[in-house]
């Protein structure tokens, strides 16, 4: 039966492939290196000298968990496992990669431990996968391979258009040290307006009648960009507000577009907008100095934090009402050509994720 026939023809790491680990600490990496250092991290390090020179797909042992397909010289930390054709033309190693990529969500829920999950050597060898001929492998592999370069396009288009708008904001207003355009203390012309503790039995996942968007930080390597509601009364902030993130490890994020109350982890920048309308200040502390004043003046401890202190003495350029609004207006437009792309990506992104189903169940 195919049931049949996808169990046999799987217990892929038993009988298609073999499997072992990397042998090196984290810390054996050196930046001069001529070969790639494979961790548990998305990218590569470099390392002086390899261990491995064969063809394989890498799976991190721990961390987010992620998979690699290389084909080369390398070395390896001691929590990736190496994964190699064992098949006698069997497997194509390519579709391997490709329906890891599909299990890497099924390994981190197997993951186990707790600062630190990892997934330990049966996850892998018990998972099964559907090997059909090597010719169809290899047609599965190219269409994935094309949608995959496909999406890669669409992500560099955005930020192209993105490097543009900072292109633009240094070409009109200067990067903070040449001083063509008049700076400001953020404290002179700026009031912040923290945001409200409200105890969690008290938020709910639906918005209900009566009830408002609380806007909070789901962890703190996030932004402030999944809503709960509240029925508490608080102080409301209207949509063109700018919003920041006090502490964390995105203390320093600057939103814009958000409605609601805001968490206590939060604060809202009022400007005096005679000076700066909001929309230009939005812009001003993404594109300026604003994120590296913040890393200079926050980072370094335990738990990032900014105080109201360290906003009032962060500076930001204060061109006349004609040139900020000539930016958001250039802005809104690059937004334009982004959302045109973004809508593109996301048919994209669509069609993979409906083949790696097809595909690999």
């Amino acid at each position: 039966s195919s049931m049949d026939y996808s169990i046999c023809m799987f217990n892929l790491i038993l009988q298609s492939a073999k499997i072992k680990t990397g042998k090196l600490d984290a810390n054996a990496s050196s930046p001069d290196g001529e070969y790639p250092f494979f961790t548990c991290s998305k990218e590569p390090l470099k390392i002086s000298s390899y261990s491995y020179d064969c063809e394989c797909v890498l799976v991190a042992g721990n961390g987010d968990l992620n998979v690699k397909y290389y084909n080369g010289k390398f070395d390896a930390y001691q929590r990736t496992y190496i994964i190699e054709d064992n098949s006698n033309g069997r497997l194509y190693l390519p579709y391997l990669y490709y329906f890891m990529n599909g299990y890497v969500e099924e390994l981190r829920k197997l993951s186990i431990g707790g600062v630190i999950k990892y997934i330990k050597l049966r996850n892998l060898t018990d998972a099964l996968i559907e090997l059909p001929d090597i010719e169809t492998q290899k047609y599965i592999v190219s269409i994935l391979s094309k949608i995959k370069e496909l999406i890669g396009c669409r992500y560099q288009e955005l930020k192209i258009l993105e490097n543009l708008i900072k292109a633009r904001f240094v070409e009109m207003f200067g990067n903070g040290h040449d001083g063509f355009c008049n700076t400001k203390k953020l404290g002179e012309f700026c009031k912040f307006q923290q945001g409200t503790q409200i105890p969690v039995e008290e938020q709910i996942e639906e918005q209900l009648e009566g009830y408002t968007r609380f806007l909070r930080i789901i962890d703190y390597t996030q932004a402030p960009q999944i809503p709960r509601y509240v029925s508490v009364k608080g102080r409301e902030i209207a949509e063109d507000s700018v919003v920041i993130v006090r502490y964390g490890a995105t203390a320093g994020f600057v939103g814009h577009g958000y409605a609601g109350i805001l968490a206590n982890n939060l604060f809202e920048v009022v400007p005096d907008e005679s000076i700066l309308s909001k929309d230009f200040l939005y812009l001003a502390l993404k594109y300026g100095t604003f994120e590296q004043e913040v890393h200079d003046k926050a980072f370094g401890a335990a738990m990032p934090a900014l105080s109201f202190g360290m906003m009032n003495d962060i500076g930001v350029v204060t061109p006349n009402s004609t040139a900020q609004n000539g930016f958001v207006d250039f802005v809104k437009q690059v937004d334009k050509s982004k959302a045109t792309v973004q809508k593109a990506l996301d048919e994209t992104q669509l069609l993979f994720d409906s083949l790696m189903q097809q595909y690999f169940g």
